[in-house]
């Protein structure tokens, strides 16, 4: 994950990613479709 730092804080890509591949799982899709936004700002 380091190679996503810059500046001491982290690119969205590691955290989207995650996120993309439980709503294509059918992980909290519904959830995650509605709080993705949320989500983002806590991770």
């Amino acid at each position: 994950m380091r190679e996503y730092m810059d500046i001491g804080r982290v690119k969205a890509l590691p955290i989207i990613e995650p996120i993309h591949i439980c709503k294509d799982r059918n992980i909290l899709k519904e959830y995650l479709e509605n709080k993705e936004q949320e989500v983002m700002e806590i991770m």
